[in-house]
């Protein structure tokens, strides 16, 4: 009896599901650990308006941020899945998540500018807004990661530039920099990452030529999003519940009441990381279980559940 419930746990722990959600669990608990050394080294090193400054700039574009792909990556994984065509279908979602970071990063300015009247924040916001573009582009690659179950490649960059982000932290204990030039230096660690992306993580299955020659069709596009509403509207709910709470306290309250407010709430955040990770992993499983049969997917949906 013992020896068949060994036998069990460990084939439930060679699965593809149990495999991509240790991968993201070990990865997002370095991440943490690495962003968090990040937070308390420029929460320490700069004054409590200069940090709270960056956060509000840095709140505005994570706030932006959860609306910027507009939830097509289920959309993705759900087409690439029964397409046969998947090059295709993989250029036009990088296409599309581009011309859509691009049209959200100067919404990003607008609501910034139309919030703030402080410079610095406004400096800031037009540096670490460029990161929705970045990370839109991250986003296909991640998704496509997804699809394939090798989500191990994204996680991999990902804790690789949260290392890099806490070393150019540890920075701060030998230089002065500016925190918008911090911002710069980010920016810039990102654009790394991106470029790592784009050779390492996508396994070399994007060719920037052939999506500079995709078309576009925006009435397609506006159809899609249409189509996909629901996630929509469940990721932006999530960022409005995450993110409303600093903005509240930015216009209500103090530079040290957002500073205490921001630190308080990463602590809650780190609780997230265990069911966002395994319910991501699970998707493209419950995607082919339901060509089979539906049946098959709901057997699947209570084992995982």
């Amino acid at each position: 009896m013992f020896k068949k419930i060994i036998e069990n746990i460990k084939l439930k722990f060679s699965t593809d599901i149990f495999k991509n959600s240790a991968w993201g669990i070990v990865s997002n608990i370095i991440q943490n650990i690495l962003l968090s050394v990040f937070f308390i080294i420029i929460a320490r090193q700069y004054n409590k308006d200069e940090f709270a400054n960056y956060i509000i700039a840095n709140t505005i574009y994570s706030f932006i941020l959860g609306f910027s792909t507009l939830g097509l990556g289920h959309w993705f994984i759900r087409e690439i899945i029964n397409i046969e065509d998947k090059v295709a279908l993989l250029n036009k979602f990088f296409k599309m998540q581009f011309i859509i970071g691009i049209a959200f990063y100067f919404i990003s300015l607008g609501i910034t500018f139309l919030l703030y009247q402080n410079p610095l924040i406004r400096s800031i916001a037009i540096i670490l807004s460029i990161n929705i573009i970045f990370d839109n582009i991250i986003y296909v690659i991640k998704y496509l990661n997804i699809s394939a179950l090798e989500q191990r490649k994204s996680f991999v960059l990902l804790s690789i530039e949260a290392l890099l982000k806490c070393l150019s932290a540890c920075a701060l204990f030998f230089f002065t920099i500016p925190i918008l030039y911090l911002s710069i230096i980010l920016i810039a660690l990102r654009f790394i990452t991106l470029n790592l992306f784009i050779t390492y993580g996508s396994s070399k299955a994007i060719k920037l030529a052939d999506i500079i020659f995709t078309k576009i069709n925006f009435k397609e596009i506006k159809s899609i999003v249409a189509a996909n509403w629901s996630f929509v509207v469940i990721g932006s709910l999530s960022v409005v519940n995450w993110r409303i709470g600093n903005i509240f306290v930015s216009k209500y309250l103090t530079s040290s009441d957002v500073a205490n407010y921001e630190v308080s709430f990463k602590l809650l955040s780190m609780a997230y990381i265990l069911p966002v990770i395994v319910a991501t992993s699970i998707y493209p499983k419950l995607i082919n279980a339901l060509k089979n049969s539906f049946g098959e997917m709901q057997l699947l949906y209570q084992k995982v559940f």
